[in-house]
C-alpha cells in the first residue's frame, strides 16, 4: 500500500500558491507560428525564414539551430511518434520528416489541401482544419497516397484543433467561439463550448483545461471542458500577436509572430500531482548538492526541478541512475520532482550551495 504523507498537502499548497512568469525560449527567428515538442527539442516553423529550426529545452540558450529549408512557407507542425508533419501554405499539402533522422529530408503525407492551421492525431487519422474552406478533414496516415475525407463542413474559420476522447475541440474565428464535434458520429455536428471570445486561434488542451490564443486581445486565456457553463480565464496578458501553442511537461510554450520569439509559462499545477509517493527505493545524493547530484531510482524516465518560486528550472530525461548538472542554479531550496514510467510523481526537497 502506497504510504502518502502530510508533506503532499505541504506540496499542493505551495504549488497552489506559487506565481508564474514568462521566460524567452528562443530568440531571432523568423515569424514563428508552428509549434511543437519532441523529446528534450522544441521545433517551430519559422513562416518568414522557410524552415523549421530547432531549440533545446535543457539549453539555457536561446539560439535556434537549422532542421530543415521548408521554401513553401510551414505555418503549423505536429509531432507523433517521431514523425514531424509539417503543413506547407503555398504547396497546399502537408509534408513530414522523421526528427530522428540526422539529414532529414520531406516527404508528401497529402496533396491539395487549403490553409491547414490546426492538426492532430488520433489512432492512426490525421484531422486538419482547412481554414479557406471552413472544414475539418481527414486522412488515414498509413495509406499512400492519402485520400481526403470531409469530417465536418460549414465552420466559420477554422483554426486550431484538441481532442478529448471522442470529443473534437474547434476554434472557429469567425464566429469568436469554441465548438465541439464527436468524431465517432457518422454525421457530426458542433456543439457550443464557449462563445464570446476574441478571434481564437490556436487551443490546446492539459488535464481539463482548454488554452486559447486570443492575439486581437493579446492575450491566452483558458476554459474548464468539464464545466457545463465554463467561463473564460485570462493566463498570460500583454503579448505581441501570440498565434500558437504547445503544452510540455505543464509547461505552456507559446510564439510570438511580430516579436520573433517563442516564450514559455509555467508552474507544477496542482491537479497534476494527485499524490506524492514517499515508499519507493529512490536515492538521491549529496544533499545538499553543489555542481551536480545523483539520483537512483530503476523506473525513473524524467526529472523537473522547481525553485522556491515555482519556476521550472531544468528538465532531464533520466535512467536508473543519472547525474543531474545543477551548477547553473543559484543557491537555494528545490524541489525534484522524478517521474517513474507508470506516471507516479515522486518529489525530493533538494538544497544546492
Amino acid at each position: 500500500m502506497k504510504k502518502i504523507y502530510f508533506f503532499t498537502l505541504f506540496l499542493l499548497y505551495i504549488s497552489a500558491s506559487f506565481s508564474q512568469t514568462t521566460e524567452v525560449v528562443a530568440t531571432g527567428l523568423s515569424e514563428p507560428l508552428g509549434i511543437a515538442v519532441g523529446g528534450n527539442f522544441l521545433y517551430v516553423a519559422e513562416f518568414g525564414g522557410q524552415k523549421i529550426s530547432k531549440i533545446d529545452l535543457t539549453d539555457t540558450s536561446t539560439l535556434s539551430e537549422d532542421v530543415i529549408s521548408i521554401p513553401n512557407t510551414p505555418q503549423k507542425l505536429l509531432i507523433n511518434d517521431n514523425i514531424l508533419f509539417i503543413a506547407e501554405r503555398n504547396s497546399n499539402k502537408i509534408s513530414k520528416i522523421n526528427i530522428t533522422d540526422t539529414n532529414a529530408l520531406t516527404t508528401d503525407v497529402v496533396n491539395g489541401v487549403e490553409d491547414v492551421r490546426g492538426m492532430v492525431v488520433v489512432a492512426n487519422e490525421l484531422y486538419f482544419t482547412q481554414l479557406a474552406t471552413g472544414k475539418v478533414s481527414k486522412i488515414d496516415i498509413t495509406n499512400s497516397p492519402a485520400t481526403i475525407t470531409d469530417v465536418i463542413t460549414g465552420l466559420s474559420a477554422p483554426w486550431g484543433l484538441a481532442i478529448k476522447d471522442n470529443d473534437m475541440y474547434i476554434s472557429e474565428r469567425g464566429q469568436n467561439k469554441i465548438s465541439k464535434i464527436n468524431i465517432t458520429d457518422t454525421n457530426p455536428t458542433t456543439t457550443d463550448v464557449i462563445t464570446g471570445l476574441n478571434s481564437p486561434f490556436d487551443i490546446v488542451l492539459n488535464n481539463n483545461n482548454l488554452y486559447i490564443t486570443e492575439p486581437n486581445a493579446n492575450k491566452i486565456s483558458k476554459i474548464d471542458i468539464t464545466d457545463t457553463n465554463p467561463t473564460v480565464t485570462d493566463v498570460v496578458t500583454g503579448l505581441d500577436n501570440s498565434l500558437e501553442l504547445a503544452f510540455h511537461n505543464n509547461v505552456l510554450y507559446f510564439s510570438e509572430l511580430d516579436s520573433n520569439v517563442v516564450l514559455k509559462y509555467g508552474k507544477i499545477n496542482p491537479i497534476d500531482i494527485k499524490e506524492v509517493i514517499t515508499d519507493k527505493n529512490i536515492e538521491l545524493y549529496p544533499n545538499p548538492a553543489y555542481n551536480s547530484f545523483t539520483i537512483n531510482y530503476a523506473n525513473a524516465q524524467n526529472i523537473n526541478i522547481i525553485n522556491a518560486l515555482g519556476q521550472f528550472v531544468l528538465h532531464q530525461n533520466i535512467d536508473k541512475s543519472s547525474l543531474i548538472d545543477v551548477s547553473s542554479l543559484q543557491r537555494g531550496v528545490y524541489f525534484a520532482i522524478i517521474e517513474d514510467a507508470k506516471g507516479d510523481k515522486i518529489v525530493e526537497k533538494i538544497i544546492i550551495e
